[in-house]
């Protein structure tokens, strides 16, 4: 019995001399694990209002492109009434110029204007079919359709490497963009064992950054039984939105549920990582600048839903507390903050 009580003693003394170094608003359990339910809101002074301030789409053109409402008015007005012009000769230029004629594009200075891109002889071109000095030409180089060809079987090793990439066509500028999942480095390794070799110059890569930090922060990593997020780093994000408070229960990042039932657990993207904010709370940091963007225990918004597909530390956490639901939270950021942001500006 006074070995049993001793013990309990040296726990206690343990417990409570790691909860004098743990952050704001943990409590720490005897396992050395935290707890934190809620605390207050991050703070917002240092947050822009990005609220729009315009009340029609001719106050928003006029402050998109400089112009006076009247003029964006009077601009609006002449390009509605010329869309049906412009869908006519276009459908005939797919007709009878299918491998010449590639794309249009709406230009708004310094007065409104088409520019209608051609393979071959674009001024003579267009102007066999139209003199309307609204009408521009340029020169461009592949069709949606060509460059599709050559994306294809690129897209297809990317697909065969486990490389989910996301891509699209850009006739007009004569290029494919592609978003890479992974840093430069790592594609570079891929493309290397793979022997690819060069890729066509119209395909332009863009890849992950290497996060300048790490997804645990030491100083937070004895309070926490896991944490899991995505592997790959978020090339397309869903904008629906979602709200709810994260705890910390006993090591466990779980979404609050009702009454003392435990909530799903969290796993969040890649770019998203776990430390202290500046008031020295526990926070999810940014890990490409490495700003804190909501407490663990305050309100947070997120976009969803994310799906997601392989993660970092997803097994552990499930072993260290519990299988059953899981919720990704993406990359969440304080309620407060984001209300903020979108608040009306005075």
């Amino acid at each position: 019995m006074m070995i049993r009580s001793m013990l309990m003693a040296i726990a206690a003394g343990l417990a409570a001399s790691a909860g004098a170094q743990a952050p704001r608003g943990v409590v720490v359990q005897e396992g050395g694990f935290g707890t934190v339910r809620v605390v207050p809101p991050s703070p917002t002074g240092d947050v822009v209002s990005q609220r729009v301030n315009y009340r029609s789409v001719s106050e928003w053109y006029a402050q998109e492109e400089g112009l006076t409402v009247p003029e964006a008015r009077k601009r609006l007005s002449e390009q509605m009434g010329f869309v049906p012009i412009f869908q006519r000769l276009e459908e005939r230029l797919k007709r009878m110029e299918p491998d010449n004629y590639i794309s249009a594009r709406l230009n708004h200075q310094p007065d409104w204007s088409y520019t209608l891109f051609f393979k071959r002889d674009p001024e003579a071109t267009l102007r066999r079919y139209s003199v309307n000095p609204r009408l521009k030409a340029a020169s461009a180089t592949m069709t949606e359709a060509e460059l599709r060809q050559v994306a294809a079987p690129w897209l297809k090793r990317f697909a065969e490497a486990r490389i989910d990439v996301v891509y699209g066509t850009d006739a007009i500028r004569g290029r494919i963009p592609i978003t890479i999942p992974i840093t430069r480095a790592a594609f570079d390794s891929i493309a290397t064992r793979e022997g690819w070799g060069k890729l066509p110059g119209v395909m332009q890569l863009s890849f992950a950054a290497d996060h300048q930090l790490v997804r645990v922060d030491p100083r937070v990593a004895p309070l926490l039984r896991g944490f899991a997020s995505e592997r790959l780093a978020t090339v397309m994000q869903m904008e629906a939105g979602f709200g709810g408070r994260v705890i910390l229960d006993n090591g466990c990042l779980r979404l609050a549920g009702k009454g003392n039932a435990k909530g799903p657990l969290v796993v969040f993207h890649r770019e998203t990582g776990i430390g202290l904010d500046g008031q020295g709370y526990l926070a999810v940091i940014d890990r490409r600048t490495g700003k804190a963007k909501g407490r663990i225990g305050e309100m947070w918004s997120w976009a969803g839903p994310n799906l997601g597909k392989e993660f970092d530390g997803l097994e552990e956490l499930k072993a260290a507390c519990g299988e059953g639901a899981v919720v990704n939270v993406g990359n969440p950021e304080s309620e407060a903050r984001f209300e903020a942001r979108h608040a009306k500006r005075k």
